[in-house]
């Protein structure tokens, strides 16, 4: 029996557009003709639990007022390359997100940096900050984050002086792995320091995660 491929959603997408602009038409998702034809040649079990729901179809990215969905706090608690930091509460569920502000001013390839965030959309690592919506209006750009109470990398390494031989393998175990899976999904951050690693806890063995991809570049053109 042949062994089924990888699926993802776009596979059952038709190239007829259903008039939202992006060219494919959910209301003919699967080909019956073509489904009939082939799936004798596979094992429908195994070709489902290969089916793929991809990390970017979750995150939106919205024109909307971002104040209507989040309380943000006066007073930022970071700056970035190309952004200022704030702390928020989802209106409706109270969960604490880290939101990037960055101004369309300050950004000089509007769509080499709107193709980067649509790369980040892809990443799924517990080693990098997750992205998990996207908000836009006139004057700025609003990355909503996960928010990592534990502070910067750079700090915790200043309060402590150093690092035992144990914490500062784990540490830079976790760092690698980052670098390492940004690789894979061709992307280079092009800015890491230990500023640019923040702890996701104040508690022992709190995960270190990457931050700031305001410089970061595809290693080729992103579709």
């Amino acid at each position: 029996m042949e062994e089924p491929k990888k699926l993802y959603i776009d596979d059952f997408m038709s190239d007829e557009d259903d008039g939202d602009g992006d060219g494919k038409s959910p209301s003919k998702a699967i080909d019956r003709k073509q489904y009939e034809e082939n799936k004798s040649r596979f094992d429908i079990k195994k070709l489902i639990s290969n089916f793929i729901l991809k990390k970017e179809y979750f995150i939106s990215h919205k024109t909307t007022n971002i104040l209507d969905d989040y309380d943000l706090d006066a007073t930022p608690i970071g700056k970035g390359s190309f952004g200022t930091v704030f702390k928020a509460h989802e209106k409706n569920t109270g969960i604490v997100r880290a939101i990037k502000q960055v101004m369309n001013d300050k950004i000089v390839n509007y769509d080499g940096f709107m193709n980067e965030v649509a790369a980040l959309k892809t990443l799924d690592h517990p080693n990098i900050i997750k992205l998990f919506e996207v908000y836009e209006d006139s004057k700025c750009v609003y990355l909503v984050q996960e928010f990592c109470e534990g502070g910067e990398l750079f700090d915790y390494i200043a309060e402590r002086e150093h690092l035992s031989e144990a914490e500062a393998a784990r540490v830079f175990h976790q760092i690698t792995s980052s670098i390492l899976y940004c690789h894979k999904n061709c992307i280079c951050h092009r800015d890491l320091k230990p500023d640019n690693f923040m702890l996701s806890t104040k508690e022992a063995n709190a995960l270190v995660k990457l931050i700031d991809f305001g410089l970061s570049r595809s290693f080729f053109k992103y579709h």
